[in-house]
């Protein structure tokens, strides 16, 4: 981290108001589970990083928003807590694909996940959103996105991923615009 940047803190935690995470505060390092209740919304603002730590992850039924900007520095970062080479950070990148459980959206979910840049994650990272849109997979271990409805994948970047891409009988899946670079790619239905 450079100099004089503190992580803000944060353990398992469940959310009981609508919050935003401010450049200021970030990183923010999760040591266990976020949640984010129904009616509830955590916003995390352009070039904000949220560090995970081994086994942390984010369950989400109410609305994750990433305040940012597709392809530029100012995305949400979503990453592991050995990645230090995000924007505003200035440190050294020492990630291991599947270093944090990943974002996991409740089933059902209306919520959509774009402009955000997900780094080591591992096991499933997202449960039924029903749009992602502009987000970059880097570095992940058994990514997952799966669904009962319809959902779409788009103008998303997979970069040395295992992806799998999975809905039931009656889901109209779409993956298309997408860039794929070393990745080990299933589409298949439970």
């Amino acid at each position: 981290l450079r100099p004089g940047r503190t992580p803000t803190d944060l353990g398992d935690i469940t959310l009981w108001f609508n919050q935003t995470w401010r450049l200021e505060g970030s990183p923010y390092r999760i040591h266990g589970t976020v949640t984010i209740p129904p009616g509830i919304r955590l916003k995390i603002q352009s070039g904000g990083v949220v560090q995970f730590d081994k086994d942390s992850e984010m369950f989400v039924q109410g609305k994750l928003v990433a305040d940012g900007q597709f392809g530029s520095q100012k995305q949400a970062y979503f990453t592991s807590y050995r990645d230090n080479s995000g924007p505003f950070l200035g440190g050294q990148d020492e990630g291991q694909p599947g270093d944090w459980s990943g974002i996991n959206f409740a089933e059902g979910s209306k919520e959509s996940l774009t402009a955000s840049v997900i780094r080591y994650a591992g096991g499933g990272v997202f449960g039924s959103p029903p749009v992602v849109a502009g987000v970059a997979f880097e570095h992940g271990s058994n990514l997952q996105i799966r669904g009962a409805g319809s959902f779409y994948v788009g103008n998303c970047t997979f970069r040395d991923s295992s992806l799998q891409v999975s809905g039931s009988d009656h889901t109209d899946i779409s993956v298309r615009d997408n860039v794929f670079d070393g990745c080990e790619i299933t589409v298949a239905q439970f």
